[in-house]
């Protein structure tokens, strides 16, 4: 608050001078005046208000008595610091996903000052690896006002620019976030919050796990499990991609080999083409012309490993020559 005091010349005990017009105005810098008693009162006294949203100054303020057109000769300095740099956090809501399993990531913005933070930005660039996105279509929560120009479906960035973080108060930025093909632990990092008129706020990292594919828990069924050995009969092998979680897994690709003998394999095929659909399946057809029992081993390309389950199928002598 400032508070101009007119008075007059008489010395040595000058007389407030009361109903004067009075206007205050700064040199430089973006701070806003508020007035909040512009005429003189009894006492000679005009009040106002000065603030600022930037961290700058000293900025000087000089009063003009309107109404004599007088420029005061005293003036005020206000210097403006910046408030206290935000808090943030990071968190993925569940923290272990399946392989593409969505998490939701938010990022949490708390001010510890009483005024209000503005212009808070960030932005969020996920790691090359772990193949981490954003959901499509995209789900994004945003309680901090501003905007998410960068924030995309399918896309690896979650940015926030020009929002308000309320005093003494939070606010978050939210998405849907999906991860295939990784292994283990992707973890991220915002880049800097930076604002109008606070410090920096220190980078937030969160660890999302991703459970590969289980290829104990992965399957490999024949059916049937026998069928002529004339070139032409056929057994279905079902392959099922899960994860840790038991969740099949999409868009996968799988190739089925022969422990042994001259059996003809086709496929894959699924709904998904020839990648697994989703309930994590593709399927295989053999077929064989001689008589003998085959193992066939499934194997999970992206990871290069083997499912643990085989199948066997018995290609029988056919009944003509029994």
């Amino acid at each position: 608050t400032i508070t101009v005091t007119l008075r007059d010349g008489a010395s040595p005990t000058a007389n407030p001078v009361a109903g004067k017009v009075v206007q205050l105005s700064a040199d430089t810098g973006e701070s806003l005046i508020t007035t909040l008693s512009g005429t003189t009162d009894a006492s000679g006294v005009a009040t106002f208000a000065v603030s600022n949203t930037f961290d700058e100054g000293p900025i000087v303020y000089t009063a003009l008595d309107v109404t004599d057109n007088v420029v005061l000769t005293d003036t005020a300095e206000v210097t403006f610091t910046a408030l206290s740099a935000p808090i943030v956090t990071k968190s993925f809501s569940p923290a272990t996903i399946g392989d593409d399993g969505i998490s939701t990531m938010t990022v949490t913005l708390s001010n510890p000052n009483t005024g209000p933070i503005y212009g808070a930005t960030f932005r969020d660039d996920y790691p090359v690896i772990g193949g981490l996105t954003n959901t499509t279509p995209l789900v994004l929560s945003n309680t901090c006002g501003g905007a998410n120009p960068l924030t995309d479906e399918g896309g690896t960035t979650l940015d926030l620019e020009g929002g308000t973080i309320p005093a003494s108060g939070n606010c978050s930025v939210s998405v849907e976030v999906t991860a295939s093909g990784a292994v283990g632990n992707i973890v991220n990092s915002t880049g800097v919050v930076t604002s109008d008129n606070a410090g920096d706020g220190a980078s937030a990292s969160g660890t999302l796990r991703n459970l590969p594919i289980d290829p104990g828990l992965s399957t490999v069924v024949a059916s049937p499990a026998s069928v002529e050995a004339d070139g032409a009969s056929t057994s279905t092998i079902t392959v099922t991609l899960v994860d840790g979680a038991g969740a099949g897994v999409i868009n996968r690709g799988v190739t089925l080999s022969a422990g042994s003998g001259s059996s003809v394999i086709s496929g894959p095929t699924s709904s998904n083409g020839n990648l697994t659909d989703a309930n994590g399946q593709v399927r295989f057809t053999v077929r064989n012309a001689v008589a003998q029992s085959v193992t066939y081993t499934a194997r999970d390309t992206l990871a290069s490993q083997n499912i643990t389950q085989t199948a066997t199928v018995v290609f029988a002598q056919p009944q003509a020559f029994r």
